[in-house]
């Protein structure tokens, strides 16, 4: 009944990460961890934004905001993150892997 004790190593063959490495305080490291449960021959699918207007009006804004009223450290994550960013720290930690982006566009009237 020490079920909590014994150590289980739990491999996947896909893991997703869908729009949540923004709120953690080292995503990248988030990354290279979720990379050590894959099987091998596994795969990471990463939904995240590309070079777009949210990066753009944040880091407008955190440049030209009283530090004291608006600052990266008062906000829930780190929207200057882009998926180009995390392509290339991918590329240059994980050789290993094989990374391929697709880029995708919605537009509102």
């Amino acid at each position: 009944k020490q079920w909590y004790q014994r150590r289980v190593a739990i491999t996947a063959g896909i893991i997703m990460l869908a729009h949540c490495l923004y709120t953690f305080e080292d995503p990248f490291g988030a990354v290279s961890h979720a990379v050590k449960f894959l099987k091998p021959h596994g795969k990471i699918l990463i939904f995240h934004e590309g070079e777009s207007v949210c990066s753009e009006l944040y880091t407008y804004m955190i440049n030209r905001s009283d530090p004291n009223i608006f600052n990266s450290s008062l906000t829930h994550g780190d929207h200057t993150l882009t998926a180009t960013k995390i392509e290339s720290y991918i590329r240059d930690t994980h050789p290993e892997l094989l990374a391929t982006v697709t880029y995708g566009s919605c537009y509102y009237d």
